[in-house]
């Protein structure tokens, strides 16, 4: 996983990036020695079809941001997949689940998509050879796990995190669920419709600490309380600019699901701690104010003054 290329797949399968938060512009421009640099805002939509449209109160749209008064959301598109001997295109597809992890033994964060398509061609026309080199390679830095710092603590709305919530675990993963629906069209029931939610969308992870010290997540999950947690990745200074780039996750209302630790044995055993995440009852101190009172923020800095979904 690299700083740079995510944000059309991480708008597209959350479901939200505003145009303004708070009357700010978004992507939000930094300035000074920091021109160049771009933080965007993704967030989690109530609902991923093209039947919710922007809305100017919650969603920061103002006259001129569309091309159309009733432009929709447009949260799906074509995936092109160059498999060296042809090229297999996926038309209208959405994201059905999202996968990010990291570990002390590869360090390179990985995401994993699973899509939900409308149909396929191994024949394209738009997409070839030629034009999917032109991507390659990717040359945005890689998110590194020694670059990450995972805080958690007691979810909190005047408290923020601090050091002294840092954790070191061994791996890290966060997983988005949309739990989309496939079912056949009204008339033939074999030209599907658009996929839709058909369900809370879920959140869900864990992280793995290497030795068992504390009883802090047994008693979290023994007698569930609501805490909040971030990850945050810095890495290099984008070009001409004083700015890092960022991968930053949020997560407003954690609870644990599972905590027991490996073993007995006769060495210290390890920790794996499950959890989910669910919207807050109340915005928590230290986010950054959204538009959405969901289970997850993602936001990211880095030198692209594009909006993913206008």
């Amino acid at each position: 996983m690299r700083y740079v290329g995510f944000n059309s797949l991480l708008a597209c399968g959350l479901g939200m990036e505003a145009r303004r938060i708070s009357g700010t512009v978004m992507p939000q421009a930094y300035t000074g020695l920091g021109t160049g640099a771009y933080r965007h805002l993704f967030e989690m939509d109530t609902n991923l079809g093209t039947g919710m449209p922007w809305d100017p109160v919650y969603d920061g749209v103002e006259e001129g941001d569309l091309v159309d008064p009733m432009q929709r959301k447009m949260r799906r598109g074509t995936v092109a997949v160059w498999r060296e001997f042809g090229i297999w295109e996926l038309h209208s597809c959405m994201i059905n689940q999202l996968a990010f992890g990291w570990d002390t033994n590869s360090s390179t964060g990985h995401c994993n998509l699973d899509f939900f398509a409308y149909d396929l061609t191994r024949t394209p026309i738009v997409n070839s050879s030629l034009s999917l080199r032109v991507a390659f390679p990717n040359a945005g830095p890689s998110v590194l796990f020694h670059q990450g710092i995972i805080r958690i603590g007691p979810a909190n709305i005047s408290t923020p995190l601090d050091n002294d919530d840092i954790i070191r675990p061994m791996t890290w993963f966060a997983t988005v669920q949309n739990q989309l629906q496939v079912a056949g069209g009204p008339r033939t029931g074999r030209t599907v419709e658009e996929f839709e939610r058909g369900g809370t969308p879920l959140v869900l992870g864990s992280f793995n600490m290497p030795r068992y010290q504390s009883n802090a997540f047994i008693n979290a999950w023994v007698d569930p309380t609501p805490l909040m947690m971030t990850m945050k990745f810095t890495g290099p200074l984008i070009p001409r600019t004083n700015v890092r780039y960022q991968l930053n996750f949020y997560l407003p209302s954690v609870y644990v699901s599972q905590a027991e630790p490996v073993g007995p044995l006769p060495i210290r055993a390890n920790q794996p701690v499950q959890w989910f995440a669910t919207a807050p009852s109340a915005p928590v101190a230290g986010f950054p104010l959204g538009v959405k009172n969901g289970p997850l923020m993602i936001e990211v800095i880095d030198h692209l003054p594009f909006h993913s979904l206008l």
